[in-house]
């Protein structure tokens, strides 16, 4: 399992090439994805 952070994801999305999104790019070739939207808060 491999947790990456939301703004790799904005950069990824963006087109924005930085190490991070090479080797997000590299692992998505590699392995499936689930992606989850939800994000945590204090109730």
């Amino acid at each position: 399992m491999i947790l990456v952070d939301a703004s790799v994801w904005i950069d990824y999305f963006n087109g924005r090439q930085t190490w991070q999104t090479n080797l997000l790019d590299n692992l998505l070739s590699d392995i499936p994805i689930i992606l989850s939207l939800k994000t945590l808060s204090p109730e």
